[in-house]
This record gives structure tokens, sequence and C-alpha cells, in this order.
């Protein structure tokens, strides 16, 4: 069965996922993938709030989900519905 699915809402302009469930935020860092209760350094929660957004559901998030490759962003192969 493998990982269970997780929601996170991918704000694509600034390559950021959060954990619906849990509020984590998730996004690469240059020594890879960073896993944090704050967005990166320099951006605020109301730009996230306000840039787009969709809402993917991946197993064991972005950084270890199947559809996700370690060099890729996001995937092709996810269907992303509006929030």
């Amino acid at each position: 069965m493998g990982r269970p699915l997780e929601t996170y809402i991918f704000f694509s302009q600034y390559d950021v996922y959060q954990n619906e469930r849990t509020g984590e935020y998730v996004y690469r860092g240059t020594e890879g993938w960073i896993h944090s209760p704050f967005p990166p350094a320099g951006l605020l929660e109301s730009k996230l709030r306000e840039s787009p957004s969709e809402v993917l559901a991946l197993r064991g998030g972005p950084d270890k989900s199947e559809e996700y490759g370690t060099d890729r962003a996001k995937p092709s192969s996810v269907v992303a519905t509006a929030p």
C-alpha cells in the first residue's frame, strides 16, 4: 500500500508546499529539502496566501512522494485541484 496520501498546498510562485494537516512548510534549500513550521526566510506567510496555489495529494510529501523525483520541483503526473 505504501505511504498514506497527504494533502499539500503548493505555492507555485515560490516552490513552497504546506501540509494541510500539520501546517508544516516543505521547500528546497541549498542542502536539500527543508521541513519547517515557518515559511522560507524573508517570505511572509501573507505573501504565500496571496500567491497562486493548488492542492496536491502526495504520498509522504514532495520530498518522498513517488510522483516526485529528487530533481523535480513539481510532477506532471499529479492531479491538482483549485483550493
